[in-house]
């Protein structure tokens, strides 16, 4: 899989296999904008409305995807 990251995005991430977790860190440049959809009847979402265009924040600095794994193998 290729990604293309437009200039001055960044990305990084951790896993930690022992525990079956991890995390990827966007870091995203000065008054970039974001958007999120949530689905699902229980979304596990902290703080989406401030990407509503209607909220007064000034854009996005970082976006932070975590998860782990219910089952293991």
């Amino acid at each position: 899989m290729s990604l293309f990251l437009p200039e001055g995005v960044l990305v990084g991430s951790v896993t930690d296999r022992d525990a079956w977790t991890g995390c990827t860190v966007i870091l995203c440049p000065e008054g970039s904008v974001a958007a999120c959809e949530v689905r699902g009847g229980g979304p596990g979402t902290r703080e989406s409305d401030l990407l509503s265009p209607a909220a007064s924040a000034p854009g996005a600095n970082a976006i932070l995807l975590t998860g782990r794994r219910r089952y293991r193998p």
